[in-house]
């Protein structure tokens, strides 16, 4: 399995984290031979990235679409520059090859239609998610809970805009798509989310920015089962990156993502509605039209 990696700039945690299991073998267990990353391409290259790709021994390509042309699949990051990929997606999803997209689909909801509309133009697999979706403490909650997750609390750390989508992915990895409307509660720094599903079920989503955040806001899980919650504190920060490479992995052997695009859109429509609420008084507001 040939990966090309495309990124707005290689040197970053997410970059590092995926080549490093990868060459580890931590998901070549999942199909036929070793997935390997063989060619990458940046949209701002540094001194200090090109060093990463010589010190890692990844080619450099000439330009974007060298780079996928030379594998079977993509795995597009920039996680800190999620404005860069609807660009990026423009000239990788015409190819068709299975593509992962790293964290969300974009910054506001027109880009991610966008960019799910172009997916599904070109018939082009498309997985999107964060990390926190696969955090081997929210299986282990979900596994221990009698019935469907009708209520349910996810909090963590950093500033909504970039780090929202952790506190985020949970909830709707429990609960699904199909969510009403919300609320934002908070001041700007700290995000305090009622999601509002219109059918009695109800999650509270917390982001709080500081900067002791990893010592006072590492991300909490909080399910309702019957009369009891049942609480995980996530702390297998390097299982949640093993356990979405082995989701990526098998979504590349299949084709088939474990999560659908309505419920990708429907987390950039939560962070961007959540955003909203704040900036216009802490006020309901609908997700069907947003």
């Amino acid at each position: 399995m040939r990966i090309a990696l495309i990124d707005h700039h290689l040197k970053n945690w997410h970059a590092d984290t995926f080549l490093r299991l990868l060459q580890s073998g931590a998901a070549s267990d999942l199909g036929d031979g070793q997935p390997e990353i063989v060619s990458a391409w940046e949209a701002e290259p540094t001194p200090a990235t090109s060093d990463w790709r010589e010190t890692n021994g990844i080619p450099r390509a000439d330009s974007l679409e060298a780079a996928v042309e030379a594998a079977d699949v993509v795995m597009a990051l920039a996680p800190d520059n999620i404005d860069c990929h609807r660009a990026f997606c423009e000239r990788v999803l015409p190819f068709g090859k299975p593509t992962f997209l790293d964290k969300f689909l974009a910054p506001n909801l027109g880009d991610a239609q966008a960019i799910v509309a172009l997916a599904e133009r070109w018939n082009t697999p498309l997985l999107c998610s964060s990390a926190l979706r696969y955090a081997q403490e929210l299986e282990e909650l979900l596994t221990a809970v009698s019935g469907p997750v009708g209520e349910m609390f996810s909090r963590g750390m950093g500033q909504w805009g970039g780090y929202g989508i952790h506190s985020v992915s949970p909830v709707v990895r429990a609960m699904g798509g199909g969510a009403r409307r919300l609320i934002d509660t908070g001041v700007p720094g700290a995000s305090v989310v009622t999601l509002d599903y219109g059918d009695g079920r109800r999650a509270n989503i917390e982001t709080r920015a500081c900067d002791n955040g990893y010592e006072v806001f590492g991300w909490q899980l909080g399910v309702r089962d019957g009369s009891q919650y049942r609480v995980a504190q996530v702390k297998r920060f390097e299982q949640f990156y093993i356990n979405q490479l082995r989701a990526i992995v098998a979504f590349f052997a299949s084709g088939v993502p474990d999560m659908r695009l309505d419920e990708a859109l429907e987390i950039v429509a939560i962070l961007e509605t959540a955003a909203r609420s704040q900036a216009e008084g802490n006020v309901w507001v609908s997700l069907t039209g947003a």
